[in-house]
Protein backbone atom coordinates (compact mmCIF):
# COMPACT_ATOMS: atom_id res chain seq x y z
CA UNK A 1 0.00 0.00 0.00
CA UNK A 2 1.87 3.35 -0.97
CA UNK A 3 2.04 6.31 1.41
CA UNK A 4 -0.45 8.45 -0.10
CA UNK A 5 -3.04 5.86 0.18
CA UNK A 6 -2.43 5.22 3.55
CA UNK A 7 -2.46 9.01 4.42
CA UNK A 8 -5.73 9.48 2.52
CA UNK A 9 -7.25 6.39 4.81
CA UNK A 10 -6.13 8.32 8.30
CA UNK A 11 -7.59 11.52 6.57
CA UNK A 12 -10.90 10.38 5.82
CA UNK A 13 -11.29 8.74 9.46
CA UNK A 14 -9.88 11.73 11.48
CA UNK A 15 -12.50 13.96 9.18
CA UNK A 16 -15.02 11.54 9.57
CA UNK A 17 -14.68 12.02 13.75
CA UNK A 18 -15.06 15.22 13.34
CA UNK A 19 -17.91 15.47 11.35
CA UNK A 20 -19.68 12.94 13.91
CA UNK A 21 -18.18 15.24 17.12
CA UNK A 22 -19.08 17.98 15.07
CA UNK A 23 -22.65 16.83 14.53
CA UNK A 24 -23.20 16.02 18.30
CA UNK A 25 -21.71 19.88 18.92
CA UNK A 26 -24.48 21.44 16.56
CA UNK A 27 -27.04 19.64 18.24
CA UNK A 28 -26.21 20.28 21.61
CA UNK A 29 -26.08 23.83 21.17
CA UNK A 30 -29.06 24.09 19.04
CA UNK A 31 -31.09 22.37 21.94
CA UNK A 32 -28.89 24.03 24.82
CA UNK A 33 -30.42 27.32 23.21
CA UNK A 34 -33.72 25.97 23.14
CA UNK A 35 -33.99 25.14 26.82
CA UNK A 36 -31.96 28.22 27.80
CA UNK A 37 -35.01 30.54 25.99
CA UNK A 38 -37.78 28.25 27.70
CA UNK A 39 -35.85 28.37 31.01
CA UNK A 40 -35.63 32.21 31.09
CA UNK A 41 -37.46 34.13 28.36
CA UNK A 42 -40.23 32.03 27.57
CA UNK A 43 -42.53 29.03 27.98
CA UNK A 44 -43.78 28.67 24.97
CA UNK A 45 -43.66 26.27 22.05
CA UNK A 46 -43.01 29.10 19.41
CA UNK A 47 -39.28 29.40 21.68
CA UNK A 48 -38.02 26.36 19.53
CA UNK A 49 -38.65 27.88 16.64
CA UNK A 50 -37.19 31.35 17.25
CA UNK A 51 -34.38 29.47 17.98
CA UNK A 52 -34.39 27.48 14.81
CA UNK A 53 -35.15 30.34 12.77
CA UNK A 54 -32.20 32.43 13.80
CA UNK A 55 -29.61 29.81 13.75
CA UNK A 56 -30.91 28.78 10.25
CA UNK A 57 -30.11 32.51 9.35
CA UNK A 58 -26.77 32.01 10.73
CA UNK A 59 -26.78 28.81 8.78
CA UNK A 60 -27.27 30.41 5.38
CA UNK A 61 -24.55 33.36 6.31
CA UNK A 62 -22.39 30.71 7.06
CA UNK A 63 -22.69 28.65 3.76
CA UNK A 64 -21.39 32.10 1.84
CA UNK A 65 -17.94 32.28 4.17
CA UNK A 66 -14.97 31.16 2.82
CA UNK A 67 -11.11 30.77 3.50
CA UNK A 68 -9.64 28.39 5.53
CA UNK A 69 -8.38 31.43 7.87
CA UNK A 70 -12.44 32.27 8.95
CA UNK A 71 -12.04 28.73 10.97
CA UNK A 72 -9.59 30.05 13.94
CA UNK A 73 -12.29 32.48 15.02
CA UNK A 74 -15.55 31.15 13.56
CA UNK A 75 -15.56 27.76 15.75
CA UNK A 76 -14.70 29.80 18.92
CA UNK A 77 -17.07 32.27 18.14
CA UNK A 78 -19.97 29.83 18.28
CA UNK A 79 -19.46 28.84 21.67
CA UNK A 80 -18.75 32.42 22.62
CA UNK A 81 -21.90 33.44 21.23
CA UNK A 82 -23.81 30.75 23.05
CA UNK A 83 -21.97 32.19 26.49
CA UNK A 84 -23.41 35.52 25.91
CA UNK A 85 -26.57 34.58 25.64
CA UNK A 86 -26.61 32.77 28.72
CA UNK A 87 -25.41 35.31 30.81
CA UNK A 88 -27.66 37.85 29.28
CA UNK A 89 -30.83 35.30 29.85
CA UNK A 90 -29.47 34.76 34.13
CA UNK A 91 -28.97 38.38 34.17
CA UNK A 92 -32.41 39.40 32.57
CA UNK A 93 -34.77 36.61 33.00
CA UNK A 94 -38.13 37.41 31.34
CA UNK A 95 -37.09 40.18 29.53
CA UNK A 96 -38.44 40.39 25.70
CA UNK A 97 -36.02 43.25 25.55
CA UNK A 98 -33.06 41.02 25.17
CA UNK A 99 -34.67 39.38 22.43
CA UNK A 100 -33.00 41.10 19.85
CA UNK A 101 -29.87 41.13 21.31
CA UNK A 102 -30.29 37.27 21.70
CA UNK A 103 -31.04 36.16 18.09
CA UNK A 104 -27.74 37.65 17.55
CA UNK A 105 -26.06 35.25 19.50
CA UNK A 106 -27.66 32.89 17.69
CA UNK A 107 -26.95 33.85 14.61
CA UNK A 108 -23.40 33.92 15.37
CA UNK A 109 -23.44 30.14 16.84
CA UNK A 110 -25.50 29.10 13.58
CA UNK A 111 -22.49 30.70 11.57
CA UNK A 112 -19.71 28.16 12.17
CA UNK A 113 -22.75 24.93 11.38
CA UNK A 114 -23.43 26.77 7.40
CA UNK A 115 -19.15 27.37 6.83
CA UNK A 116 -18.54 23.46 8.00
CA UNK A 117 -20.38 22.10 5.43
CA UNK A 118 -18.97 23.91 2.63
CA UNK A 119 -15.38 23.53 3.81
CA UNK A 120 -15.68 19.92 4.95
CA UNK A 121 -17.94 18.39 2.26
CA UNK A 122 -14.73 18.04 -0.21
CA UNK A 123 -13.01 16.16 2.06
CA UNK A 124 -15.30 12.84 1.67
CA UNK A 125 -15.21 11.28 -1.48
CA UNK A 126 -19.39 11.27 -1.37
CA UNK A 127 -21.15 13.84 -0.04
CA UNK A 128 -23.99 11.27 1.40
CA UNK A 129 -20.79 9.67 3.65
CA UNK A 130 -20.12 13.50 4.60
CA UNK A 131 -24.49 13.70 5.80
CA UNK A 132 -24.59 10.20 7.10
CA UNK A 133 -21.63 10.59 9.56
CA UNK A 134 -22.69 14.42 10.49
CA UNK A 135 -26.40 13.64 10.72
CA UNK A 136 -25.28 10.79 12.96
CA UNK A 137 -23.64 13.01 15.25
CA UNK A 138 -26.66 15.34 15.50
CA UNK A 139 -28.92 12.57 16.43
CA UNK A 140 -26.32 11.69 19.05
CA UNK A 141 -26.41 14.92 20.05
CA UNK A 142 -30.04 15.22 20.29
CA UNK A 143 -30.06 11.85 22.76
CA UNK A 144 -27.68 13.53 24.87
CA UNK A 145 -29.67 16.92 24.85
CA UNK A 146 -32.51 14.75 25.72
CA UNK A 147 -31.12 13.12 28.54
CA UNK A 148 -28.94 15.77 29.37
CA UNK A 149 -32.46 18.45 29.96
CA UNK A 150 -33.83 15.94 32.14
CA UNK A 151 -30.86 14.43 34.47
CA UNK A 152 -29.01 17.56 34.22
CA UNK A 153 -31.21 20.18 34.12
CA UNK A 154 -29.41 23.51 34.50
CA UNK A 155 -26.19 21.93 34.54
CA UNK A 156 -27.07 20.74 31.01
CA UNK A 157 -27.76 24.26 29.86
CA UNK A 158 -24.42 25.26 31.49
CA UNK A 159 -21.68 22.94 30.80
CA UNK A 160 -22.97 20.30 28.11
CA UNK A 161 -22.00 22.98 25.31
CA UNK A 162 -18.56 23.86 26.33
CA UNK A 163 -18.18 20.04 26.84
CA UNK A 164 -19.53 19.23 23.29
CA UNK A 165 -17.41 22.13 22.04
CA UNK A 166 -14.31 20.85 23.67
CA UNK A 167 -14.56 17.23 22.02
CA UNK A 168 -15.28 18.67 18.69
CA UNK A 169 -12.29 21.41 19.03
CA UNK A 170 -10.30 18.05 20.30
CA UNK A 171 -11.38 16.05 16.76
CA UNK A 172 -10.25 19.36 14.90
CA UNK A 173 -6.88 19.20 16.11
CA UNK A 174 -6.53 16.19 14.94
CA UNK A 175 -3.03 15.50 12.67
CA UNK A 176 -5.11 14.45 9.78
CA UNK A 177 -8.50 16.77 9.24
CA UNK A 178 -6.78 18.29 6.67
CA UNK A 179 -6.40 17.13 2.88
CA UNK A 180 -3.68 14.80 1.86
CA UNK A 181 -2.98 17.78 -1.40
CA UNK A 182 -2.92 20.94 1.55
CA UNK A 183 -0.46 18.28 3.38
CA UNK A 184 1.98 17.94 0.50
Amino acid sequence: MNRHLVAQKSNTFSVSVFAFSAGVYFAVLQFAYFFLLEAYLTSRSISFFIALFFWLIGFLIGLNLQGHQIQRWIFPLSILGYYVFYFVNVMFPFKTFTLAFLAICIVISGLYPGYFFVMYNSKFDKIKNFFYIENNGFIIGIIFSYFGSIFAGNLFIKFFPFVAFGFAFLAQLAPNTKSVDERL
